[in-house]
């Protein structure tokens, strides 16, 4: 069974991402025009390489395939396969969130992050009103998001229990 969700992004997402490519246009356009040096130059094309590690980490959509969960990235995937699901659970959106390393934004909640109930995690969120997290028997919790949560949560408890 091959089930694909949208990941969404909430409101903040999407301002923080616009907020900051349109911070970026403006000053590579100024660099652009208002540049001469070879080095001052050199700066507009190394600029994007400061954007690209959130490329690898930004979901796209999560899905269950036969026997892993995947997450398709806007560069890459991440799976994590049923068998290694200790337990799964819905987030509680009052919970406070610790970024220890990411973006708290930009192309979604990404990174490290810490919080009471689940300790450290790796999040893959779009909007945390529709995420849910992912603890595996070596220990490590992750957190994602996306259209249907419910019905993804249930489609994994079934296949989680049914092996």
């Amino acid at each position: 069974m091959m089930v694909y969700f949208n990941v969404k992004w909430d409101s903040f997402t999407w301002f923080m991402t616009t907020f900051i490519v349109l911070i970026y246009v403006v000053i590579c356009v100024f660099l652009f025009l208002y540049t001469r040096s070879f080095w001052e130059r050199i700066t507009i094309y190394l600029m994007p390489l400061f954007m690209i590690p959130c490329l690898f980490l930004a979901p796209d959509r999560l899905g269950l395939e036969a026997d892993r969960l995947v997450l398709r990235k806007l560069i890459g995937e991440f799976s994590i396969k049923l068998d290694q699901v200790a337990e799964i659970g819905v987030y509680d959106e009052k919970e406070l969130n610790l970024r220890l390393f990411g973006s708290g934004g930009f192309l979604g909640y990404l990174g490290i992050f810490r919080n009471k109930s689940l300790g450290k995690y790796v999040a893959y969120v779009g909007d945390y009103s529709q995420a849910f997290w992912v603890k595996t028997k070596n220990g490590k919790c992750y957190m994602f998001s996306c259209d249907n949560r419910d019905l993804l949560l249930s489609s994994i408890r079934k296949e989680v229990h049914s092996s």
